[in-house]
């Protein structure tokens, strides 16, 4: 749910409800029972939303999925997210701050210069898959 945005000193910031449940890391450690592969369809509904609407996340790992009331994951942390067509004119250039993201769960080519794209997403979304599947908290 999407309650509004502003800026704060030229920082743009949306805001959300609170989500007591924390992220999808600590929400599979401690509720042994957690569901991993609803939060992680949920997840990839959000990815397939964003990516029709042009937005690519850019930095989708465990600690950036919040899980609400009814157990469900959403995504947050859009620091690093690209409007398409912003992305049509930009590459990676490494004295920018906007290249930052997670090296662990980074795509091979955006480590070696390359532009934040779709296929960047994905790539980043099959590391949060593994780091998900492979918690000894999931339930598989």
């Amino acid at each position: 749910e999407f309650l509004g945005a502003n800026l704060l000193a030229d920082q743009p910031f949306i805001v959300m409800p609170l989500l007591k449940n924390g992220n999808a890391r600590d929400f599979v450690e401690a509720h042994l029972a957690a569901d991993c592969t609803r939060i992680l369809l949920d997840v990839s509904r959000g990815l397939l939303y964003l990516h029709e609407k042009g937005v690519i996340h850019g930095d989708i790992k465990a600690v950036n999925i919040l899980i609400d009331d009814g157990q469900r994951a959403v995504l947050c942390d859009f620091g690093l997210s690209r409007i398409k067509a912003d992305l049509l004119s930009r590459s990676l250039d490494p004295s920018a701050s906007w290249k930052l993201g997670s090296c662990n769960w980074m795509a091979p080519e955006r480590l070696l210069g390359g532009s934040l794209r779709k296929s960047v997403g994905m790539y980043v979304f099959g590391m949060t898959i593994f780091e998900v599947w492979s918690s000894p908290f999931c339930a598989h």
